[in-house]
């Protein structure tokens, strides 16, 4: 009896024993897992309002879909106990419920409830109201930590409070996606019924800080940034526009409230377009007019500031075929015609490169002097565009942009052994060697100095 006892007692023992191993494993699985970074085309961050979900990819999250407008920043945190800094990317919570709203075709009121659960059980809970310019979704491997896991790559992150506040990770959680709820806790009912989008209040509006490009030049127009998107003047697209294969006419109805336009119809100017003025930022407002594009309504966001109608570059770039791109290097938004084709912006031996050729070819940061002060500007070298160097013993000739007033040079192949062709993206004026300040795009850096360059041939 006694032996069948100690028979009973030592297999449970090994069953506690298998149990405790078991428990043991899993905790140290959960406290090293490290997920791989999932495709940019995968979702990993939902909005759910009511009895519908917005869904969001990887590349919106790290801001590369062109959806959103991304930003940075380094703050210093503590993981395992220890003070370090941690390098962080992605977009702001705003925006996406700025598009959330535009593609369910609601306004959430700003006592709306958003409430999430983290990877670590943390029960994140605030309003609408507090989203503004307090709350970011990262994409960056940024830690969280709250005191026994760290999860790594693969989750977003919601930040609150501003970038300089961004201290420890009380303010850091991992999640994959909000709810949204009404101010008493009840699901918010969300029409489907296909109508006409209602333009939501404004609530960020400042003249936007970036340059506007317009087929490779700068251009000087009335735009500003709402909610996180560029707003133009109908009128000032359609005059930038005329003459191309995006032209489009424009033309209103004041009984109904309605901007008519025609696609490949030449605009008709009305004076004042392209003009820019005090900022009217104060005076934005929903606007009741409607875009028809070719006899159809146009679902696009409207807002007035100072009696005229705003629309969102990219919708207006969808409806009229034109067009859009940012340039993250010279944040600058850049337009560009359906039948525009870049210039070449020096030719080398017969053979034209343009701007986007010279960026992917080398992008060597170049320190130089002029009369006016030191500059840093992108170069390329011979070898990185060309793949080879020129011959040490070649003759090369070299001639300025017209009413640079420099005669043709003639160098060696050594002579170039160590130049660089410097460029820039947005036309911007960088003075030469002689303090001239030609507008031209790409320089010739020599020992000679700084030159406009148009051609290059040996």
């Amino acid at each position: 009896m006694l032996k069948k006892h100690n028979q009973i007692l030592l297999v449970f023992s090994l069953v506690v024993l298998m149990v405790l191993c078991l428990s043991i494993n899993a905790l140290a699985k959960t406290s090293s897992e490290t997920i791989a970074n999932p495709a940019d085309t995968a979702t990993v961050f939902t909005v759910k309002i009511g009895n519908d979900t917005v869904n969001y990819t990887w590349a919106d999250i790290k801001g590369t879909s062109g959806k959103f407008t991304t930003f940075s920043a380094t703050y210093a945190a503590k993981v395992n106990g220890e003070q370090t800094t941690e390098d962080w990317s992605g977009v702001s919570l705003s925006s996406i419920l700025a598009d959330a709203e535009k593609q369910l075709g609601i306004t959430l009121a700003d006592d709306c409830i958003i409430k999430a659960t983290a990877v670590d059980g943390y029960l994140i809970t605030f309003t609408v109201a507090d989203v503004d310019a307090t709350y970011m979704v990262s994409a960056d491997p940024v830690k969280n930590y709250d005191g026994d896991t760290v999860y790594d790559n693969s989750y977003v992150r919601i930040q609150r409070g501003t970038t300089s506040e961004l201290s420890n990770f009380a303010v850091i959680r991992c999640l994959t996606g909000i709810e949204i709820v009404a101010a008493d806790g009840s699901a918010i009912s969300v029409d489907t019924t296909p109508a006409v989008d209602t333009t939501p209040a404004a609530k960020k509006v400042s003249p936007t800080p970036q340059t506007i490009l317009f087929n490779g030049n700068p251009v000087k127009m009335e735009v500003y940034n709402i909610d996180g998107y560029n707003y133009f003047k109908l009128r000032d697209v359609a005059a930038l526009l005329n003459g191309t294969a995006s032209q489009f006419s424009v033309g209103y109805d004041p009984a109904k409230y309605e901007m008519i336009t025609v696609s490949g119809a030449a605009y008709t100017t009305v004076g004042g377009e392209l003009a820019t003025g005090a900022d009217k930022s104060a005076s934005c407002e929903a606007s009741e007019w409607i875009l028809k594009v070719d006899g159809v309504v146009n679902n696009a966001y409207v807002y007035n500031l100072g009696g005229n109608n705003f629309f969102k570059l990219r919708d207006l770039a969808a409806a009229f075929g034109f067009g859009v791109d940012y340039d993250a290097a010279t944040n600058s938004a850049v337009i560009t015609s359906s039948d525009y084709v870049a210039p070449a912006a020096v030719t080398i031996n017969g053979v034209g490169y343009t701007y986007k050729q010279l960026a992917a070819a080398g992008s060597a940061t170049i320190e130089y002097q002029s009369k006016s002060g030191s500059y840093t500007c992108k170069g390329v070298s011979f070898a990185q565009l060309l793949g080879t160097a020129i011959p040490a013993n070649a003759t090369v000739t070299v001639t300025y942009s017209a009413g640079s007033g420099y005669e043709p040079d003639t160098f060696t192949g050594a002579d170039l052994a160590n130049a660089y062709i410097l460029y820039t993206s947005n036309g911007s004026v960088i003075r030469d060697a002689d303090n001239n300040g030609i507008i031209s795009y790409v320089r010739l850096y020599t020992q000679k100095g700084l030159n406009y360059v148009q051609t290059i041939s040996w």
